[in-house]
């Protein structure tokens, strides 16, 4: 085990995670290298099973790309065995070598990515919370999960479905719904 850094959430309770865990945070890294290193970090802004949340999405990230952020560049920036010039294999290996490489780094990231999917099918007062944390915490990885899981939860609901949701009242006259009925449908405005 690395070098570990320890963690107090907003209402008390310590974690002690690896510097990898730790560090998919910009904050954290951040106050840890401003010499914190050997106290405690404290984390006012998120509760403790909130933080567990993170940690738990943090440690499979850890030592991995960032995924979300780099997958349109993929392979030169996932694939180990790319040297950074022009995105090709490095010339110490052969094409068909480092096609099945690439493979191999493509299947890792796409299981990676379908594990981020299942994490974030949560309802949405957790998401809501995950958002504000990875927000407060600069973890990018997880702000975009975050946000991928908001909008799955509410993609193709009707508005009736979303006042539902958000426990919103319907402010709507009888004639103003008649009037912006299919409105939400075809995507013109109101």
């Amino acid at each position: 085990m690395g070098k570990t850094i320890k963690l107090i959430s907003g209402d008390g309770e310590m974690f002690e995670v690896e510097e990898a865990v730790a560090f998919q945070s910009n904050i954290i890294k951040s106050l840890a290298d401003e010499d914190n290193a050997d106290d405690c970090i404290p984390l006012p802004g998120v509760d403790s099973q909130i933080l567990s949340k993170v940690l738990e999405f943090c440690r499979k990230h850890a030592n991995s790309p960032s995924v979300h952020t780099k997958f349109a560049a993929f392979p030169s920036e996932l694939c180990p065995k790319h040297d950074g010039s022009a995105g090709g294999p490095s010339s110490s290996e052969s094409s068909s070598a480092h096609s099945e490489t690439c493979k191999a780094c493509y299947d890792a990231v796409m299981k990676l990515v379908q594990w981020d999917l299942e994490f974030v099918k949560v309802d949405l007062d957790l998401i809501h919370h995950l958002l504000k944390a990875a927000n407060y915490l600069d973890i990018e990885d997880l702000m975009f999960m975050a946000v991928e899981g908001a909008a799955n939860a509410i993609r193709g609901k009707n508005p009736e479905a979303l006042r539902k949701l958000f426990d919103l009242e319907n402010d709507f006259t009888p004639e103003e719904e008649r009037d912006s009925e299919g409105a939400f449908l075809v995507g013109r405005s109101i």
